[in-house]
């Protein structure tokens, strides 16, 4: 799990410390169903994996016949994600504050953001395009949006 450092003025100190101090609430953001955390870290990180029978019938179905293993490019969406927003994450739990919302109202707000900011790092990130015989294979050179699965399936909760 990675954690992110978020700075700020005084009214976000304040926040931060409530929630180390006075709250046993905790934001999750990402996905939430294991088997698209799995299809996400295999995504994020890339590597060589075994080839599943449904991915291995869409080939043969295009004329396409494929080994044991695939290779997946590191294509860094949550990095990416993090890298472009987490600077802009301190400003917008402020505004939420200066509303004097709730604590999980806060944190609801906030997961909804990071939420958005995902699905569009997914959509429109930089990343190492697909193969030509993926691209083949599942008719689009955009990698991480084959299905939209991924991006429909980035979600948040407090718990």
């Amino acid at each position: 799990m990675t954690t992110v450092t978020i700075s700020g003025g005084d009214k976000l100190q304040e926040f931060l410390k409530k929630i180390k101090t006075q709250s046993k609430e905790t934001l999750n953001v990402g996905f939430l169903t294991p088997d698209i955390a799995k299809i996400a870290i295999k995504n994020e990180f890339g590597g060589v994996f075994p080839i599943d029978d449904e991915y291995r019938a869409r080939a043969k179905a295009k004329g396409i016949n494929l080994g044991i293993f695939i290779e997946i490019p590191p294509r860094p969406f949550m990095q990416q994600t993090i890298n472009n927003n987490s600077d802009k994450w301190g400003k917008v739990i402020a505004k939420l504050l200066s509303q004097d919302l709730s604590l999980n109202k806060t944190l609801n707000g906030l997961g909804q953001v990071i939420t958005n900011n995902i699905t569009e790092t997914i959509e429109e990130g930089d990343f190492t395009a697909n193969s030509a015989r993926t691209i083949k294979i599942k008719g689009t050179a955009t990698p991480l949006v084959d299905t939209g699965n991924m991006a429909k399936s980035v979600n948040w909760e407090v718990v």
